[in-house]
């Protein structure tokens, strides 16, 4: 088995929060390219987070838009559009098929599309499913991403349960 290359983070507990947080200070005093992968929730946490301390990541999203199904789609082009500002540059539309590296390190994005993007550091957002196994068929789900459905106001279909983050879903 190959042994995992360096410069890949994933955001699925607090010590992998620290260990992004020093790995983007580190990545914007080295002037590293960094990839964020991910155009969710998590994906969003961790693209915000190298905004904030001055880097401008390139931010790898699947669909056509950030949030897609978890936003309206106006909401998010406001998103996408002050992100851009910011110095984000968007690819839209692919996946990553590979991470390849040398000596150890990763340093290109492989696409579906076969396109190639360099990185030195990479956030990995993705793949997160929403936990609704305790609600059973009470509610009704979103087939697109197995979110709960919600209206403008997070209701689900449950009058009164309202869901928010990675497990609502707006129509």
């Amino acid at each position: 088995k190959e042994k995992p290359l360096e410069g890949i983070h994933y955001l699925r507990s607090a010590d992998e929060g620290i260990r992004i947080h020093a790995a983007l200070t580190e990545a914007k005093n080295e002037n590293k390219i960094v990839l964020v992968i991910g155009g969710r929730f998590v994906g969003m946490e961790c693209l915000i987070a190298g905004v904030k301390l001055g880097l401008k990541p390139i931010f790898v999203v699947s669909k056509p838009h950030v949030m897609d199904g978890l936003l309206p789609q106006e909401v998010a082009a406001r998103y996408e559009k002050d992100l851009t500002e910011t110095g984000v540059r968007f690819i839209r539309g692919v996946k990553v098929k590979k991470l390849v590296g040398e000596n150890g390190k990763v340093t290109q994005a492989i696409f579906d599309n076969g396109m190639i993007q360099a990185c030195d550091c990479v956030l990995v957002g993705i793949g997160m499913k929403p936990n609704i196994a305790m609600f059973g068929d009470s509610l009704k789900v979103d087939k697109r991403n197995g979110g709960l459905m919600v209206d403008g106001y997070l209701e689900t279909s449950y009058a009164g349960v309202y869901a928010i983050g990675e497990v609502a879903s707006f129509p």
